[in-house]
């Protein structure tokens, strides 16, 4: 078969109220299912029944329960479904499956996640000084030619439009799409690129923006958003590279905003967490077990 290529499915697809919906899902959704399940970066740690697993980008840990609930399948379909995509020898999709020891949960790998999955734009080396970098950086050019955004705000100077868009980041819910708008302006502006225009943009400020740019529906659905200050205590606290991969846990947890109502919070206890369970992981690998006398 021919390649033609691929088409780019924005992970707010996932989010909503028509794929969300009750529904048997078909075998195509399922395979879906699973690429919006696996993690997309490297490092991200998930508990299961007490044992820290690490996921490599293009794994997830499931069980046939969970899956027979989310897609209304029997447990029994679910199984012959899985071990045929198992077993499959096409190079659409093809999955790997391994059982957690001491656990009912399955680690399962999409053997070619990297040639179809959404890309992860990471430019230049990363540290934990540099949160722009880590997070990606846009380029200036993704919303140009908003008319609407440039008649409304083109011309304010960049220091006051910084200023309107840090006040409006802890606004209510109706004021979101304003909020959205002034960092698409910004963003037209080269305001978050790296090497671009410096309005003594900090780390927190490059956080807001990575918040908007690629977690939106955090920002979005939350009742608290995440403020500058808020964000500037995060970045002081922890390591860019934690930061991204619990922010990409909270994204791609389903119902995250009906149960939480801020990010900041959610944000902040999700990262001790993560950094307890990393820790916790690392000495019991380093741990050498006594054999019997």
């Amino acid at each position: 078969m021919l390649d033609r290529g691929y088409i780019r499915i924005p992970r707010l697809l996932f989010q909503s109220a028509e794929w969300k919906e009750r529904r048997i899902y078909s075998r195509f959704e399922s395979i879906l299912s699973l690429y919006e399940q696996a993690a997309y970066i490297n490092g991200r740690f998930v508990n299961s029944r007490g044992y820290a697993v690490s996921l490599e980008r293009g794994q997830l840990v499931t069980t046939i329960r969970l899956l027979a609930d989310l897609w209304g399948w029997s447990k029994s379909k679910v199984s012959r479904f899985i071990q045929e995509l198992r077993d499959s020898n096409r190079d659409t999709f093809r999955i790997k499956i391994e059982t957690i020891n001491g656990t009912s949960a399955t680690l399962i790998t999409i053997c070619n996640y990297d040639g179809n999955a959404d890309e992860v734009v990471i430019n230049g080396t990363t540290n934990g000084t540099d949160i722009g970098t880590e997070f990606g950086t846009t380029n200036g050019t993704l919303y140009k030619g908003n008319k609407d955004i440039e008649r409304t705000y083109g011309e304010i100077n960049t220091h006051n439009l910084i200023s309107m868009f840090t006040n409006s980041c802890a606004c209510v819910h109706k004021e979101r799409a304003t909020t959205y708008a002034l960092y698409c302006e910004l963003a037209n502006r080269g305001c978050f690129n790296e090497g671009g225009e410096c309005y003594n943009i900090g780390l927190g400020m490059q956080l807001i923006g990575c918040m908007w740019r690629r977690f939106s529906t955090l920002q979005s659905s939350m009742i608290f958003p995440l403020t500058l200050h808020q964000a500037n205590s995060i970045c002081e606290k922890f390591d860019s590279k934690d930061i991204t991969r619990v922010l990409e846990r909270m994204a791609n947890t389903i119902g995250l905003e009906k149960k939480r109502k801020s990010v900041y919070h959610t944000l902040r206890q999700w990262l001790i967490s993560d950094f307890e369970v990393a820790k916790k992981h690392e000495a019991n690998r380093k741990h050498i077990y006594p054999g019997k006398l």
